[in-house]
């Protein structure tokens, strides 16, 4: 059990994991939640949960209504092209709006999972490798992404490496590029190879708040790509 002691999160993301756990349809933790145990003071700021899946959809849209009562869902057609159906929510807590992220993903089972515990609720989270494995994907990728992508990614080559297996985030990000060209494919679009060294002269979508994400090191965007990209050479 990994427990994630004084996350830096929203109030409101303990009240929705305490219901969210009760789910009928089986689900795992992803993104910045996770990062708490691993980064410590070095995480960000979090103020969602994010959670993969492979049911329908619309099963877990109506299994999260049934949950927590009316929920607004918003969707991203633009990602949904080459990405398998994902959504945002909003469920209403005695903390306020929690926001949910989740994704359906076709390589679920080849996930291995663990278990995490978070102001005293148990739930089943993804490895550590699999959430690299996606922020990696997102910096190397022909789109433009989040800054906060290379901020984490930056932030977990500074960690203790015997806690993450580069060998399994290798494996994830090969199975999130086979994804991508199983879509790719059926819109009959070229098939694309995940290159595995950042650009330095990357695009990136800064948050309007960059000092907040940069405290912790203060370096530059430069010099976090150069790290990275240093980083990615031991893969």
């Amino acid at each position: 059990m990994k427990t994630i002691n004084n996350a830096k999160a929203e109030p409101s993301i303990k009240d929705a994991l305490e219901k969210l756990v009760s789910l009928d349809v089986d689900f795992y933790v992803v993104g910045g939640l996770l990062c708490q145990y691993y980064l410590k003071d070095h995480a960000r700021y979090t103020k969602d949960i994010d959670i993969v899946f492979y049911a329908d959809r619309k099963t877990v849209e109506e299994k999260l209504k049934s949950l927590f009562g009316k929920i607004d869902f918003f969707y991203d057609e633009e990602t949904e092209t080459f990405y398998e159906p994902s959504f945002t929510c909003f469920v209403e807590t005695k903390n306020g709006k929690a926001q949910i992220e989740g994704k359906k993903i076709n390589f679920f089972k080849e996930i291995k999972i663990e278990q995490y515990s978070y102001e005293g609720i148990s739930f089943k989270g993804v490895q550590i490798e699999y959430v690299i494995a996606e922020k990696l994907v997102s910096l190397l990728n022909e789109l433009s992404r989040p800054y906060k992508h290379l901020v984490d990614i930056y932030s977990f080559t500074k960690i203790d490496q015997s806690l993450i297996d580069k060998t399994e985030i290798k494996r994830y990000v090969s199975l999130i590029n086979a994804q991508e060209n199983q879509f790719r494919k059926e819109f009959g679009l070229k098939e694309y190879h995940i290159p595995n060294q950042i650009s330095e002269h990357k695009v990136l979508n800064p948050p309007i708040i960059i000092p907040s994400l940069q405290s912790k090191f203060n370096v530059s965007k430069e010099e976090m790509i150069l790290a990275v990209n240093k980083w990615l050479k031991d893969f």
